[in-house]
């Protein structure tokens, strides 16, 4: 019985663990697409080079949807303009996404890096 409630722990620690969200930080990449889905309340931004796992609707990149990572209507704007700067600029960035789903819902985008070193 002991050894029964001891693998039952360890199963529901590891089911726990595999549940959770890994929040993943890029190294610079830059924009080559931004596609906005504003019936669904998304952008997804093309990155190059891609992000191995990343491909929201076969999209080599992230998305940023409203409800997932605390990502609002008001900040999909941001995320929006971030993505169009850095792709009319070709200025380089780094983002902070969720890699636990193929869509690798973002959470964060830096142009030219969280700091500088893009």
């Amino acid at each position: 019985m002991r050894f029964l409630i001891s693998g039952v722990v360890v199963s529901c620690v590891m089911a726990s663990s595999i549940a959770q969200a890994a929040l993943v930080q890029s190294a610079c990449v830059t924009v080559t697409a931004v596609v906005n889905v504003q019936a669904q309340g998304a952008v997804i931004l093309a990155l190059s080079p891609a992000i191995p796992g990343c491909t929201p609707n076969t999209t080599p990149g992230i998305e940023f949807a409203v409800g997932m990572n605390s990502v609002t209507a008001a900040s999909l704007n941001s995320y929006l303009a971030s993505g169009l700067s850095a792709l009319t600029t070709g200025q380089r960035v780094m983002v902070i996404y969720d890699d636990s789903a193929s869509n690798c819902y973002g959470i964060a985008i830096a142009n030219a890096g969280f700091h500088g070193e893009c």
